[in-house]
């Protein structure tokens, strides 16, 4: 469930979630939440933002597919689940935007390397097309030493 229903209600950004979520499910071939899953990997989305974190993402793929997936395909939808599940409304791209990642149109922005803290401290919020825009380098290709990655105060 998006963090911000408990404060707010369904919005757009709010569907670019559950998507970002049914995404993760997909290529785990888990639940959401697993109470049968041990303590580390009970909630998907902290159980992948994890072994991202730890260069471990293949790790989540779901088991039946064993080896018979593409990687660069898998990666990116990972790596969506992950940006389109990211704790900030304003910070998930919009449909159009993921389908055009998709389609290969345009490629994803440096993901940071450990899942977002979340603080409802308005003024510290990140907007996703301020990755997108403090993310490319001189040439016009990403960077992951340009990203925003906006320190967030508590």
């Amino acid at each position: 469930m998006a963090p911000e229903l408990s404060t707010t209600r369904t919005t757009t950004k709010t569907d670019v979630f559950n998507y970002g979520a049914l995404a993760l499910e997909v290529a785990c071939g888990r639940r959401p939440i697993d109470f049968n899953i041990s303590d580390g990997e009970t909630i998907l989305l902290d159980w992948v933002w994890r072994c991202y974190e730890n260069g471990e993402l293949f790790k989540v793929v779901d088991v039946t597919l064993g080896t018979k997936f593409d990687e660069e395909q898998m990666r990116t939808v990972l790596l969506l689940g992950l940006l389109c599940s990211h704790p900030y409304p304003n910070a998930r791209p919009t449909m159009g935007y993921v389908r055009q990642m998709l389609i290969g149109n345009i490629n994803l922005p440096p993901i940071p390397f450990h899942k977002p803290i979340v603080s409802y401290s308005t003024q510290n919020e990140i907007e996703f097309m301020d990755m997108i825009t403090s993310s490319t380098s001189n040439d016009g290709e990403p960077s992951i030493d340009n990203l925003k990655l906006n320190t967030l105060k508590s």
